[in-house]
C-alpha cells in the first residue's frame, strides 16, 4: 500500500509540476506518512506479541524448574537438620 501510495505521489507530483496547486501533494504526502506510522504502530504491536510469547514460554519452562529446585532445598534443608 506504501508503494501505491508512493506512485500516486509521484503521479500527482507530475502532473501538478505545472500548476500552482499544492494541496493535493500536501494531502498525499500527510497520507503516506499517516500510513507509515500505522505500519510502524502495527510492525511494534506485532514485534511486542511474539516477545510476550517467547518470555512466557520461557517462564512457562522455567515455573516448574524453580519450583523443584525450592522443593528440593527446603527437603535439604529439613534432611540436614535431623542429622544434626
Amino acid at each position: 500500500m506504501i508503494l501505491f501510495l508512493v506512485f500516486l505521489f509521484i503521479i500527482v507530483y507530475l502532473k501538478n509540476r505545472k500548476s500552482s496547486s499544492n494541496s493535493l501533494k500536501v494531502y498525499i504526502s500527510h497520507l503516506i506518512n499517516q500510513c507509515y506510522m500505522e505500519f510502524e504502530d502495527l510492525v511494534f504491536i506485532i514485534v511486542a506479541i511474539l516477545i510476550a510469547v517467547v518470555l512466557l514460554k520461557i517462564f512457562m519452562w522455567l515455573l516448574p524448574v524453580i519450583v523443584v529446585l525450592l522443593i528440593a532445598f527446603f527437603i535439604y534443608m529439613y534432611l540436614k537438620e535431623r542429622s544434626y
